[in-house]
């Protein structure tokens, strides 16, 4: 023990000082590493909640707005989340503009709509995820043929509450990648 002693008293403050850096640097590295990558997986995920959420009501084959789908509590429920950014401004899929974002598109289901097919081609352009919201009546009730056509674009989930609807768009949004600014 006494030798010890002898040794650490003869190490100058200078050997000291380098002894505690030397160890001291590789922590620090480490440490700014990890809050580098901490922000840079919130800033996604931030980046990902911020991307346009676009809804779109059904239409009929007349282009006219089927009555009782007009999503305007839902619409509300989510602009009252103040971290989602919602366009409820397009009307329908045929004025749905897929170079205005690249966000996510949530359309309310209807079996009486028509146009899903056009859509789901749009979506494939710009690889947009879809949520397909089935509310009031329609809760889970897909038409057959438009669940096939669904099952076809590989981006898409669905909700049948405000709840569920709420839940899949922020796990969208936390899990699928954006692209835009």
């Amino acid at each position: 023990m006494e030798k010890l002693v002898d040794f650490l008293s003869q190490i100058s403050l200078l050997h000291w000082v380098l002894s505690i850096l030397a160890c001291l640097i590789p922590c620090l590295i480490l440490i700014f590493g990890f809050i580098r990558w901490l922000l840079r997986k919130e800033l996604r995920l931030y980046k990902g909640l911020r991307r346009p959420i676009i809804i779109l009501r059904p239409i009929n084959s007349r282009g006219e707005k089927i009555p009782g789908t007009e999503m305007d509590s839902e619409i509300e429920l989510l602009k009252g989340n103040e971290l989602l950014n919602i366009d409820s401004t397009i009307p329908s899929y045929r004025d749905f503009d897929p170079s205005l974002s690249n966000g996510i598109v949530v359309i309310g289901y209807h079996s009486d709509m028509t146009g899903l097919g056009d859509l789901l081609q749009v979506l494939r352009n710009m690889r947009a995820p879809l949520v397909v919201y089935t509310f009031g009546e329609n809760v889970n009730a897909i038409k057959k043929e438009d669940k096939e056509q669904l099952a076809t674009y590989p981006f898409t989930t669905y909700a049948n509450f405000q709840l569920t609807l709420i839940n899949q768009i922020f796990a969208t949004a936390a899990s699928f990648p954006f692209r835009g600014k």
